[in-house]
């Protein structure tokens, strides 16, 4: 049986994320977000409990914001997918307005599509 650890409720995204480390910038996508973490689908992970700073944004401002692995997801045979999960850590006031704003913007979406 599945034991869910997730503090919160994640909403899908398709959000555009940067992040630095030894091998230079790297893009990804961040694929789900929530007050306490997202998931990002790279093709670079790290570690568990590596601390990872990002830049998000959400079209006109952008922070930057501070998390560790919490889970690791590497491509199975015939499969891209590849991705990390992160918490969330010790998050600036300017990135938890961000955070907020994007799960506003995804919670519109997710229910008020089926009105279209």
């Amino acid at each position: 049986m599945l034991v869910e650890r997730r503090n919160g409720k994640r909403f899908h995204a398709q959000i555009g994320a940067v992040f630095n480390d030894q091998t230079g910038l790297n893009f990804c996508f961040i694929t789900n977000l929530s007050r306490s973490g997202a998931y990002l689908n790279s093709k670079r992970t790290f570690g568990i409990g590596s601390h990872v700073m990002m830049q998000i944004s959400n079209g006109s401002f952008d922070a930057p914001v501070e998390g560790r692995i919490v889970r690791i997801d590497r491509p199975m045979r015939n499969s891209h997918h590849c991705g990390m999960g992160v918490s969330f850590d010790h998050l600036s006031p300017a990135a938890k307005r961000l955070r907020d704003d994007l799960l506003l913007y995804l919670m519109g979406l997710k229910y008020h599509n089926p009105w279209n």
